[in-house]
């Protein structure tokens, strides 16, 4: 299982994806802090700045936003064309470059009043696995026509930058040609062109399972159970979930942008701020039951020094130092914490206690509460209270267990 497991992590495609979505990931967060500034968790100060700086805030700001969410389909296509050529030792500037162009190709334009434009339609979230998939296939053609010599070759003397562009020539010429007759093809059919196939047949049915409360539940439950067992489990689910959840927060931010009800209660955001505190099993929660109730010197020493990283979301400390890997103790409070998070959080707003998430992607060490706050308002920083101190109560019993048997693990 370890062999299999370590096979799975160490797999190029999917270190690609990570590292593709990973690079863009600050762009995201700057995106989404103008998504907050123009949705506001207080109303009253939406309608003062409405009121006194209405130019500003109902389009300036939101053209800032719109300029990466609108068009987030090109640069993961950019990002993960690069990461993947880089690991075919292809160069990675031309080949990211080269991918965009295929990529634009198979995007269909439209006439309006004598002029061409490209719709955004393809170019936001509703693009995303397309462009996946491009920036993933498209550099492993190159990478073929590489491999049997079908390139221009130029003398060593010519300079490094014009020698790789002229060498791309005939890989781009092959892949073109190949997606002129694929459009060609999905013309005469009823999807009409590439990027509406892959969204009807691959995107929204994956999607769809992807923000159904069961899934998450699995999710969740599986990453806390590899991290028992030593593997990181949020690396393992990440690849395929990090672009199922970023469209269903998109879709929240465009819908709250337009006016509109957030319509997805999974998102990247529910992830992130609802379910582990202080780290994967909602470590913070073992922080605190450990300062209430152990008595043992060292293990209340070892949370005093975990709290302060714990509420930034970074639990090696406390991970490592009981340890938590192979302890039978806290194995079951590890795994049912995010379960029962989960559940609980889905159905607060399912019940419209607790406001959707806005979809903003918040740096990973945004402290619980702020969090909450930031992304669903006052009542998200209750549900973070709530579930923190259901969480405490939780691993309470088996923190008094450990601290009878501390001398095993220290």
């Amino acid at each position: 299982m370890r062999k299999k497991l370590d096979l799975i992590m160490n797999s190029i495609l999917l270190q690609t994806i990570k590292n593709g979505f990973t690079s863009i990931s600050s762009l995201t967060i700057v995106a989404s802090v103008f998504v907050l500034l123009t949705n506001f968790p207080i109303q009253s100060v939406n309608n003062f700045m409405i009121d006194n700086f209405s130019l500003l805030w109902l389009d300036i700001l939101p053209s800032i936003s719109a300029s990466f969410y609108s068009l987030i389909s090109v640069y993961i296509v950019i990002s993960i064309s690069y990461h993947y050529s880089k690991e075919l030792c292809l160069p990675a500037l031309i080949t990211s470059v080269s991918t965009l162009y295929v990529y634009l190709v198979f995007i269909p334009f439209s006439s309006i009043n004598n002029g061409e434009y490209i719709s955004t339609y393809y170019l936001n979230s509703n693009g995303i696995f397309f462009s996946m998939i491009i920036g993933l296939i498209v550099p492993r053609i190159i990478k073929i026509v590489y491999k049997r010599n079908l390139t221009i070759k130029l003398p060593k003397e010519v300079p490094k930058e014009v020698s790789e562009s002229f060498e791309s020539i005939i890989p781009l010429l092959l892949v073109l040609t190949g997606a002129t007759i694929i459009n060609i093809l999905i013309k005469s059919t009823s999807y009409n062109n590439i990027p509406n196939l892959i969204m009807k047949i691959l995107q929204e049915p994956i999607t769809y399972l992807g923000g159904t409360l069961i899934a998450v539940v699995i999710i969740n439950f599986g990453v806390s159970f590899f991290w028992f067992f030593g593997f990181n489990g949020s690396f393992l689910f990440k690849s395929i979930t990090t672009p199922v959840f970023t469209t269903l927060s998109i879709e929240n931010i465009n819908a709250l942008s337009a006016g509109k009800d957030a319509p997805n209660i999974i998102t990247a955001t529910f992830q992130s701020v609802f379910i582990n505190y202080g780290g994967s099993g909602s470590t913070l929660a073992l922080i605190v039951a450990i300062l209430i109730t152990c008595k043992n010197i060292k293990l209340k020493q070892l949370a005093k020094l975990s709290f302060i990283p714990g509420l930034f979301n970074i639990n090696e400390p406390i991970v490592y130092g009981i340890p938590i890997i192979l302890n039978p103790i806290l194995f079951f409070p590890l795994v049912i914490c995010p379960v029962i998070n989960t559940i609980l959080a889905y159905f607060s707003m399912y019940f419209k206690i607790v406001s959707y998430t806005n979809g903003i992607q918040l740096p990973w060490t945004t402290p619980p509460f702020i969090s909450g706050f930031l992304s669903s308002g006052i009542s998200g920083l209750f549900l973070q209270v709530c579930l923190l101190v259901l969480n405490v109560l939780i691993y309470l019993p088996f923190v008094k267990k450990l601290d009878n048997s501390s001398k095993q693990f220290f």
